[in-house]
This record gives C-alpha cells, sequence and structure tokens, in this order.
C-alpha cells in the first residue's frame, strides 16, 4: 500500500510541476506580448520551443535541466518584479491618477497617449481594472486602451 502512496505522490508532483511550468510559461510569454518585445509568430515559438524542452525534461526524468528551466523562469520574474519596483515613484502615480480620470470621462485617446508615455500594460497595474468601463454603475464592455 505504501508503494501505491507513493506513486501517487510521484504522479501528482510531476503534475503540479508540469502545471506550474506550463502557467509560469505562459505568464511569462503573455508579459511580453503585452509588453511589445515579441511579435506573435516569434511567442509562439518561444511558448514552442519551451514546451518542446519540458516534454525532453520529463521524458528524460532529467531533475537539473527543469531545475535549471525553473531558475531561468524565476530570474526572469524577479526581473520583472524589479522593473515594476522601479516604476513606483511619484511623477508616475500623478500620471496614472490622470490617465484614470481621463478614463473614467470616457477620454481613451488621451489616456492612451499617458499610458504610452509611461510605457505601461496591464500587466504593471496601470489600468487600475479600468480595461471594462462602468456607466450609471454598471458594466458596459471594455475600455479601447
Amino acid at each position: 500500500m505504501e508503494q501505491k502512496n507513493k506513486k501517487i505522490l510521484g504522479v501528482s508532483f510531476l503534475a503540479l510541476a508540469l502545471f506550474l511550468v506550463l502557467t509560469i510559461g505562459i505568464s511569462s510569454a503573455s508579459a511580453q506580448v503585452l509588453n511589445g518585445k515579441k511579435n506573435n509568430s516569434e511567442m509562439r515559438q518561444v511558448w514552442n520551443e519551451g514546451r518542446v524542452a519540458m516534454d525532453s525534461i520529463f521524458e528524460n526524468n532529467d531533475y537539473i535541466g527543469w531545475q535549471n528551466l525553473m531558475e531561468e523562469k524565476v530570474k526572469a520574474m524577479e526581473q520583472r518584479i524589479q522593473e515594476l519596483k522601479n516604476n513606483i515613484n511619484q511623477e508616475n502615480f500623478s500620471k496614472m491618477v490622470e490617465m484614470r480620470k481621463l478614463m473614467q470621462n470616457g477620454e481613451y485617446e488621451k489616456a492612451k497617449e499617458i499610458r504610452s508615455e509611461l510605457g505601461a500594460t496591464p500587466t504593471m497595474g496601470f489600468d487600475f481594472g479600468m480595461r471594462s468601463f462602468k456607466i450609471n454603475g454598471l458594466k458596459r464592455g471594455f475600455a479601447p486602451l
């Protein structure tokens, strides 16, 4: 019975690891697309390369390969976090307040200019949940930002 539990635990761990890798990979790819760093075909290629690498790692039971890949992902996340931290300042906050007011008033083009000036993307938290807008307190769709 203990052998069966170990097997179930191992399979569960493997499934969780694969889920995390795919989630991190997709998140990373999405962030790069939103930041304009890569076009769709480049991102598709990066995603496919990552998938092939993960398939190989799991097929070969390559813990070291998996560990190295995870460390690369962590470094990329840490870099992204540092970029976000560098944008936390009074000047950017003031611009974000102005951008939010413009969005609430339906002045999307002006808000978009500020967003571009900030180099902001939805992943940076600069849209304040304003991708959808409200009219009379009711959600009415998406703002064209």
